[in-house]
């Protein structure tokens, strides 16, 4: 019984939180190692339910960093961690190769708000090959929608600025693509945590709050039974 009661709480509780709708935006799998980088080609699909993307950056377009994973430079070894789990990206490649980016397709339902949310990272200014904002432009189905620069600096570690957009959708496929947006002479711009959630569609429905109840319940009831005995 109580394994019936756990099940019926997660499922209540699963529908009280949104969930993402984008698949590894996190960027966790694949499982890259501790402490090292792998390097992406365009066209790439290495990145698990992503494309790499960009027409001139050919085999060094994007990087997947372990949070692990440092350089020396002229002010000290610079750590690349990550904003949540133990992966990012670095969607200039190695160096700046200009134009690298990653993109998935997600269906959305047509006329639905949505919300996307992910986090830029930007390396400490004061390295030498990291000395300007860590900067990306974002497509939602080829159409620009501008420009998400985090212009704050950590000494010796990513600094990582979340940034929203808000649409709806007018579409049932839906591409989403991020681009590499640095100054030529900046090695890093971040993206990790990307989540995208229709807007209300993590309030529970009436009935979910019933399962709810009756899980809270048999719990309860349960403790119950234990004290009698």
């Amino acid at each position: 019984m109580k394994y019936k009661v756990a099940l019926l709480l997660a499922f209540g509780l699963n529908h009280l939180f949104g969930a993402n709708l984008l698949f590894n935006g996190d960027f966790e799998s694949p499982v890259i190692g501790n402490g090292s980088l792998s390097i992406q080609p365009t066209g790439s699909t290495g990145i698990t339910n992503w494309i790499v993307t960009g027409a001139a950056c050919n085999a060094n377009c994007v990087l997947i960093l372990d949070t692990n994973y440092t350089e020396p430079s002229n002010v000290g070894t610079i750590d690349f961690n990550s904003h949540g789990g133990l992966q990012s990206l670095d969607i200039t490649g190695g160096g700046n190769t200009t134009d690298g980016g990653v993109q998935q397709t997600v269906n959305l339902n047509i006329a639905s708000n949505y919300t996307l949310s992910f986090w830029v990272g930007n390396m400490d200014d004061r390295a030498s090959s990291y000395a300007s904002a860590g900067s990306l432009r974002l497509f939602l189905n080829g159409a620009d929608q501008g420009s998400f620069t985090n212009t704050l600096s950590t000494n010796n570690a990513n600094n990582w600025a979340q940034f929203t957009l808000n649409f709806t959708a007018t579409q049932v496929s839906n591409t989403i693509q991020f681009v590499n947006n640095n100054n030529p002479a900046d090695n890093f711009a971040g993206l990790d945590d990307v989540f995208l959630d229709e807007v209300g569609g993590g309030v529970p429905e009436p009935a979910t709050f019933g399962l709810m109840a009756l899980a809270l319940g048999g719990i309860e009831l349960g403790r119950r039974r234990l004290a009698a005995k």
